[in-house]
């Protein structure tokens, strides 16, 4: 039996493809502990695995409506939200994991810090990308503007002075990309099929593509309509 921790962001479209994969994780024998927030904790607890809350640890959540229009948008900015929730939850989860000894760590694309404290442990990572996979050839189909590029190049200073707080607390990182991108010989767990994935042969076999995580049905809708309209929800 392996001891194997999670770490996710609050949002349902993160989460929810990782339910399926922890459920057959738990009926092989394995256990699960997994670092979220509140508003995931009944979902999560229902598949059988240990649920860690970091509401307490979480930097974005206490943002004003001004600032978290800018994660995203502002590299600089959303790697120093990350850097700060990464370094908020470093004594706990590092606590945590010199305690559990996890044989392996599953992070979100988004949880940063998941990536980053199994650098720093030496644990084998994982990375859960519930979006399409992303490289130098499936990038070309998201093309930066040029305002986008020089504002990129511009906040480079920034940017290297958050990534230099998690080498002062000994986070073996040497620049951003350390920590949000992943390379062929990094094993991804990418939730679509091969098939609607941009450029899917030029990732490695590290990279598997195990389609959408189909949860049991829970509540069961009768048709009363003849026409059926499909929908397609922002994940958030």
């Amino acid at each position: 039996m392996s001891k194997i921790v999670f770490f996710c962001i609050p949002a349902h479209g993160h989460t929810n493809p990782t339910l399926g994969v922890v459920r057959e994780l738990i009926s092989r024998g394995h256990e699960v502990f997994y670092y979220s927030y509140n508003v995931m904790r009944e979902k999560i607890e229902t598949t059988g695995a240990t649920f860690i809350s970091c509401d307490e640890y979480d930097q974005e959540q206490r943002l004003d409506e001004k600032d978290a229009v800018r994660v995203g948008k502002d590299l600089a900015f959303s790697t120093q939200i990350l850097v700060d929730t990464t370094l908020a939850l470093d004594d706990v989860v590092c606590e945590h994991m010199k305690e559990l000894k996890p044989d392996c760590i599953v992070a979100d694309s988004m949880a940063i810090w998941g990536k980053a404290v199994a650098l720093k442990f030496g644990i084998p990572f994982v990375s859960s990308t519930t979006t399409f996979a992303f490289n130098q050839y499936s990038a070309k189909i998201m093309k930066q503007s040029t305002g986008q590029i020089f504002s990129m190049i511009f906040s480079m200073s920034k940017i290297n002075k958050s990534i230099k707080r998690l080498q002062d607390k000994a986070y073996p990182v040497k620049s951003v990309l350390d920590i949000i991108q992943n390379d062929n010989n990094t094993d991804t767990i990418v939730y679509t099929s091969p098939e609607f994935q941009p450029y899917s042969e030029t990732f490695s076999d590290k990279y598997v593509f195990v389609g959408p995580s189909i949860r049991p049905v829970e509540n069961v809708f009768e048709k009363k309509q003849d026409k059926l309209i499909y929908s397609n929800f922002p994940h958030r």
